[in-house]
């Protein structure tokens, strides 16, 4: 049973993919923003 549990806890639910993704999206476009020329989000425009 100890198996078991083990493998429910580090097993990946649709819901933790998602927001691993949404968080790594996130994080990709501020620092695509920020290492832009130009970016919105950059301190001197």
């Amino acid at each position: 049973m100890a198996q078991d549990s083990r493998q429910n806890n580090t097993k990946f639910t649709f819901v933790d993919l998602a927001i691993v993704i949404i968080v790594l999206s996130i994080l990709t476009l501020m620092a695509i923003l920020y290492t832009l020329p130009c970016g919105t989000l950059s301190p001197s425009g």
